[in-house]
């Protein structure tokens, strides 16, 4: 580590003993203030929105003052306070356990160490703006090292560990930077004239050079939205896992999760690529392209916006849009996942219960902490967030004949929100307002769309889905039928059947179900996790007895059984509509629904 001054803070990661799955950390900086200097852990990681209290994992701190060891005080769940006078050299040291492997945490075992740094390094209060150095001493016999950071420097030495040397301008940018060690294969390819490395780790079955080509090509498709590239280099960090997925974005660069073996698993390929597009759209839409709320970030406390609803569902829509216009999916398959998107959420209760902006506000307290009613008085701004972004796309389409669409919203956004062309160059751009949003979208439409925008994002009304898509010459339907849904999904456990969820309203709520019932028998019949299946045997009888075990008491729910309806749309091309011709002369959505290659 290299000699500090009051300008920088210099970390240090030591992984001694991978097997043990700790990594020791070592902060180095001068104190700038008279009083004490505060050091603090994340808790939270930009892009995942959820209080992770990274600070529990953390153990063994000690502090060193001019080379002095003093006490260090916790004055609160994820703060150090060191009584460091100005001038005096600090040397800051923990160890922090990490061995939960997602994308956004940190794992460390014998084979590899992915290391997300919100969950690895603290931050000097007051000097988060500051440049520095992080150096890593990995494991020897580890040869590869990737992360969106230069990294200016990789000696490897035979039987001493390797020393990586990465320089940040600000802790934004560290926390921005995962950096993913061990010995695993790469591949390079170029998109818009910028590198891009893939690091592949784990055992894996992919096809190295379909993988390239396809994933080339789906960046590519999503570098033509904007038609801007902003990246010197881009970094993808691919974890090879049993079972799971999920990815999240960085401004250089993103890590993904696919299942080990699933390259040859059509439906998990395709959804690889679909994630790709996802993470990779987020190089405009969040990580530059922001909401106002989303940076300068404080890693202390929840950061609330209401327009995650742009930041996640948006871009949801373009990495389904992606997987079309790249040619992996039909337009007919698109207009079916958007449909299965409309059905899935106006069949969901909270969908009558919850704004899109509350749901986006609340994302710290329900997206990511699901309970047994979550169903009935939530939904994700992911999900309907994508039918905002198709609603919109269309709108305004239909509003320019088809001259626009929301691509040109977004190449607006990019210039006076990032690069702020108008207000003169911001090195990380500015971040936009509710009422910004809508106002470019106005402009780009011209026309004003504030009412559709209230009606959508405020409201719990559902959208004008008949009116709209008629619009476009599309042909859709929407029919109301009684499924003899009963309201409630169950499983089997240990032979018996168990209430997960009750859909409130619905049949099963009011015959007087619980979640954590189990159900032993309708009208007699004893059941094997089949209800629906048993009443359709016994002729579907609107009276019903239920016997229950509720806590160990046997108790008889009786009632009239009547499903509830379900709202299903059909959307389909029309018979004018068959040819890539049509799109391409007749103006509606001209972009949404070519394909291009």
């Amino acid at each position: 580590m290299t000699n500090i001054d009051a300008q920088n803070v210099k970390y240090e990661i030591r992984i001694p003993n991978p097997k043990s799955h700790y990594a020791e950390v070592l902060i180095k900086t001068i104190a700038n203030e008279k009083g004490n200097t505060k050091i603090s852990m994340p808790v939270w990681t930009p892009g995942s929105y959820l209080v992770r209290e990274f600070a529990k994992n953390v153990e063994s701190v000690s502090c060193d003052i001019n080379n002095r060891a003093i006490e260090v005080n916790k004055i609160d769940k994820n703060t150090w306070s060191i009584p460091a006078k100005k001038g005096d050299e600090i040397s800051f040291r923990y160890k922090v356990y990490c061995f939960e492997l997602s994308v956004r945490t940190s794992f460390i075992d014998a084979d590899q160490a992915l290391l997300n740094m919100a969950s690895v390094l603290m931050f000097v209060e007051g000097k988060e703006k500051l440049n520095g150095e992080l150096t890593i001493l990995s494991p020897a016999g580890w040869l590869s090292a990737v992360s969106p950071m230069s990294i200016t420097s990789q000696d490897p030495m035979q039987n001493s560990p390797n020393e990586l040397f990465l320089q940040f301008e600000n802790y934004d940018e560290l926390v921005d930077s995962p950096v993913q060690l061990g010995n695993f294969e790469k591949i390079n390819f170029t998109v818009s004239g910028v590198p891009h490395t893939v690091a592949l780790v784990g055992l894996n079955n992919a096809n190295l050079d379909k993988l390239k080509s396809d994933m080339q090509h789906i960046c590519q498709t999503m570098t033509n939205i904007v038609g801007t590239h902003p990246c010197k280099k881009y970094t993808f960090i691919i974890q090879h896992v049993e079972a799971g997925g999920g990815g999240l974005e960085h401004k250089n660069g993103s890590t993904l999760m696919m299942s080990r073996f699933g390259y040859n698993n059509p439906s998990s390929y395709q959804g690889l690529l679909g994630l790709v597009a996802h993470e990779y759209f987020h190089l405009w839409n969040v990580k530059r392209i922001r909401p106002i709320a989303l940076g300068p970030f404080d890693y202390n406390n929840e950061n609330y916006t209401k327009s995650l609803w742009i930041a996640e569902g948006i871009t949801s829509y373009y990495d389904e849009l992606a997987l079309m216009r790249a040619g992996y999916v039909s337009r007919q398959d698109f207009l079916n996942t958007l449909m299965g998107y409309i059905n899935n959420h106006e069949n969901r209760a909270g969908s009558k219960v919850a704004t899109l902006h509350e749901m986006s506000w609340d994302a710290w307290i329900k997206e990511y902490r699901p309970s047994e009613n979550s169903k009935n008085n939530s939904y994700s701004y992911y999900s309907k967030g994508l039918i905002i972004g198709a609603l919109l796309d269309m709108t305004v389409s239909k509003a320019t004949n088809g001259k626009k669409s929301l691509d040109d919203v977004y190449k607006s956004l990019y210039n006076d929100f990032y690069l702020n062309t108008k207000k003169g160059k911001v090195k990380d751009g500015m971040g936009y307002t509710d009422e910004d949003f809508l106002n470019v979208c106005n402009k780009v439409a011209g026309v004003d769309l504030s009412a559709d925008f209230n009606k959508w994002l405020s409201s719990t009304e559902s959208p004008d889905y008949l009116s709209i898509f008629k619009n476009l010459e599309l042909d859709i339907k929407k029919v109301e039928a009684n499924k003899f849904n009963w309201g409630l999904n169950c499983e089997l456990s240990n032979g018996k059947t168990i209430v997960k969820y009750v859909r409130n309203p619905g049949p099963a709520l009011d015959l007087g179900l619980n979640v954590n019932d189990e159900i032993i028998a309708l009208n007699g019949v004893r059941l094997n996790n089949d209800l629906e299946a048993i009443w359709m045997k016994i002729g579907r009888p609107e009276k019903v007895e239920i016997v229950i075990n509720r806590g160990g008491l046997l108790r008889n729910l009786t009632g009239n059984f009547k499903g509830f309806n379900e709202v299903e749309y059909a959307i389909s091309l029309n018979a004018n509509q068959k040819t890539n011709d049509y799109w391409l002369t007749e103006g509606a959505l001209q972009k949404w629904l070519t394909i291009t290659k």
